[in-house]
């Protein structure tokens, strides 16, 4: 897998120089949010600028560092999409549940937004505080797993190829 990846201190951006976020590239990726996750990373911003197709288990290690950020209370931020991978999200109905925005750079702000408005939220609610502590939060994926992430990206994945015929 060809990547690379920036380190900084709010976030990392994984870079992707592949064409294809496949069967073949996605394991790998798995485990590069998983490392990140466990290093205590809680912010990732994907770029995939070069990436022409995701499949569904591209799809599903998308999903799986969604899940891993939003539990670390972070956030992952999908940047700089093509028309066909847009539009392969938009079929598979993630575009509601990941955020995409069109640059790294637009990426990077929203990311440093996010953390703004959660130190504040801290300031303000000490309650805030805990629940972050206790892992809890207010979103509605939280309980899927990853072989839910499998399903539901092949199902997407699936319902595009057929419109595609």
């Amino acid at each position: 897998m060809k990547y690379t990846i920036d380190r900084e201190e709010k976030y990392a951006a994984i870079t992707l120089h592949e064409e294809k976020l496949d069967s073949k590239i996605a394991p790998n990726l798995k485990s590069e949010f998983t490392v990140l996750n466990a290093e205590g990373m809680k912010n990732i911003i994907l770029d995939l600028h070069d990436t022409q197709y995701v499949d569904s288990s591209g799809l599903s290690a998308i999903l799986v560092a969604n899940r891993l950020c939003k539990n670390a209370g972070g956030v992952l931020v999908l940047s700089s999409l093509n028309e066909q991978v847009s539009k392969i999200i938009d079929i598979s109905h993630l575009n509601d549940t990941l955020n995409i925005l069109p640059t790294k750079e637009e990426a990077m702000e929203a990311i440093f937004l996010n953390e703004l408005e959660e130190d504040l939220q801290k300031e303000v609610d000490p309650e805030f505080v805990e629940d972050e502590i206790e892992g809890e939060d207010d979103w509605d994926d939280e309980d899927l797993d990853e072989d839910e992430d499998d399903e539901f990206a092949e199902e997407f994945v699936e319902a595009q190829d057929d419109e595609d015929k």
